[in-house]
């Protein structure tokens, strides 16, 4: 095996294409297992082809500062792969984080949006008596089932039904009239 590193290590340095092709075949393996190590969740999976061919890149580019004296060559390789895989995982964590100024704005609108929604909700429901009220927001704004409601209001589903009924109706002829406060009386 060592006779075959130091002829890879000559083919790399005297950049000869087949010492590439040879460190594919035999070291392949190590360099993937390297890049496993620092790329180790699910969603890395997709960054690992391209460091370990970023790998192969670097160490043939500097093959020639290769020093047996200093590291075997596995432990250079795995050291290159090493920090190739933590320079992609820093590069993607950073591009996760960033968002862009377009996106940002449309989140901003989309908040104040969602804030102006729920404010102009709050102030609808107010129109209403306040059990229907408690139902309102049981229903639209904590998403809980009829049957829920009514279990805790201690009213039948259908009472619940038909003031979720009565109470949009009342709600749509306010916004047909302007927002004017109207009687409740006059719908219930």
């Amino acid at each position: 095996m060592e006779d075959q590193v130091n002829e890879i290590i000559e083919r790399l340095k005297a950049k000869d294409f087949i010492g590439l092709e040879l460190l594919i075949e035999h070291f392949s393996f190590n360099i993937i297992s390297a890049i496993h190590q620092i790329l180790n969740r699910p969603e890395d999976k997709a960054l690992v082809d391209d460091v370990a061919n970023e790998t192969f890149y670097k160490i043939w580019k500097n093959a020639q500062y290769y020093s047996a004296e200093k590291s075997s060559f596995h432990t250079w390789i795995s050291v290159i792969a090493k920090r190739t895989a933590l320079d992609y995982k820093k590069k993607d964590i950073k591009h996760q984080h960033l968002i862009p100024l377009e996106e940002k704005q449309a989140e901003l609108a989309a908040e104040e949006n969602t804030a102006f929604e729920q404010e102009n909700f709050m102030t609808l429901i107010d129109e209403l008596k306040e059990e229907d009220q408690i139902i309102f927001l049981s229903y639209y704004y904590y998403n809980e089932e009829p049957k829920q409601i009514a279990e805790n209001l201690n009213l039948t589903t259908e009472i619940i039904y038909n003031r979720l009924s009565r109470g949009k109706k009342k709600l749509r002829e306010h916004l047909l009239k302007g927002g004017k406060t109207h009687d409740d009386s006059e719908y219930f």
